[in-house]
């Protein structure tokens, strides 16, 4: 069986790397070539240098999408240009094959190679692209633009994945056709202990690019003159106003910056509370991760978090009238009742969201596809 995944538009190998996220986002295919035989065909929106990637997984053929074509400054362009860029490697892919995208975004050259090829296409997407645009004001062409192609991509696919049975609901109450949605969640690679004396006792965790979405403002302001510090991982374009808030409010904040995957998940292991600000999220891997590495998760509630973090069976939900920092300190040194919420949520995360869980809903999925 040959996977084709088309990756998400202005998405690489090399920026994933660069990231600190190449290890994780390959695991999966990595375990279904390894263990059940799967071939896999990236079509990666990076050039020449990331062929050199070609170790990652055995078998693995890499076409860099900018190989092909020149990338434009104008979006409309790359858009019309990358949606027909399969004609110019059409030789090299496979005869037989399933088409995936790893999200919506980029999916228009998923949906040409299933109207002009003739693949099947499995649409999986990480969160309500046209949600997020309408919740972070974007103009109105680019609304209408997600608009359409999650509409299109509803017709055309034959399977359409979402993370969430949020984003499902939200999408049988305003797109057409949408019987063919199902439900697939975020995953996690392992679960690990750590003891909760081993774990800081002042300072709590957030992880999230420094961005409006995440937040942070509350966040700072929340924890004014207070004893317990904030040490948030990520980078964005607030670093600055934020480290100014963080001093007009007397908050003790330490950014910690990018740090790749494996040692974020060694840093989950040090805190007792993780805690999650964003106005909005979907279906937030970086929760799953807190959770399953025995951080207890406080986060703002709303409908897709409600979701995994049930309140005060396996985490906590806050709203924007209560006292944050006064939940945090008296959670903070509760042993009892954090390792209860802790166990759990490991429970929870091992069932739902493992790996392995994932991986058997994706052989399903590539089965019935193929039939």
């Amino acid at each position: 069986m040959h996977v084709i995944l088309i990756f998400t538009y202005g998405i690489s190998l090399t920026s994933w790397e660069n990231s600190g996220i190449l290890q994780r986002e390959i695991e999966l295919y990595k375990r279904l070539q390894q263990n059940h035989g799967i071939r896999f065909t990236f079509l990666t929106f990076g050039d020449e240098a990331d062929e050199k990637y070609n170790y990652l997984i055995d078998n693995l053929e890499i076409i860099p999408i900018y190989k092909y074509v020149n990338k434009s400054n104008s979006k409309i362009f790359d858009i019309l240009k990358t949606s027909f860029v399969f004609i110019k490697f059409k030789k090299a892919l496979p005869k037989k094959a399933i088409v995936k995208t790893n999200q919506l975004n980029g999916a228009w050259l998923g949906l040409c190679m299933k109207i002009f090829l003739k693949y099947p296409l499995y649409l999986r997407t990480g969160y309500n692209l046209f949600d997020f645009s309408v919740k972070n004001k974007k103009s109105f062409p680019v609304k209408v633009f997600h608009y359409c192609l999650t509409q299109m991509s509803l017709f055309i696919a034959d399977i359409y994945s979402v993370t969430s049975s949020v984003d499902r609901n939200y999408l049988k109450r305003n797109f057409l056709n949408t019987n063919k949605i199902f439900v697939t969640p975020n995953w996690v690679i392992d679960i690990r202990e750590n003891s909760f004396e081993k774990r800081i006792s002042n300072r709590v965790l957030s992880v999230g690019r420094l961005e409006k979405q995440k937040n942070y403002y509350t966040l700072i302001k929340s924890f004014s003159k207070s004893n317990i510090g904030i040490d948030i991982i990520g980078e964005g374009s607030l670093k600055s106003s934020l480290i100014q808030e963080a001093t007009n409010f007397e908050t003790d904040l330490c950014l910690l910056g990018k740090l790749n995957h494996n040692d974020l998940n060694e840093k989950y292991l040090n805190y007792r509370i993780f805690i999650l600000s964003s106005f909005f999220e979907g279906n937030p891997k970086v929760v799953l991760e807190a959770m399953s590495k025995g951080v207890l998760v406080v986060a703002r509630d709303n409908e897709n978090i409600r979701e995994i973090i049930k309140h005060n069976v396996n985490g906590i939900l806050y709203d924007d009238r209560d006292n944050l920092n006064l939940i945090v300190s008296n959670l903070i040194t509760n042993k009892s009742l954090i390792e209860e919420l802790v166990t759990k949520a490991y429970i929870e995360v091992k069932e739902i969201n493992h790996i392995d869980v994932v991986i058997n809903k994706e052989l399903q999925t590539y089965k019935e596809m193929s039939n």
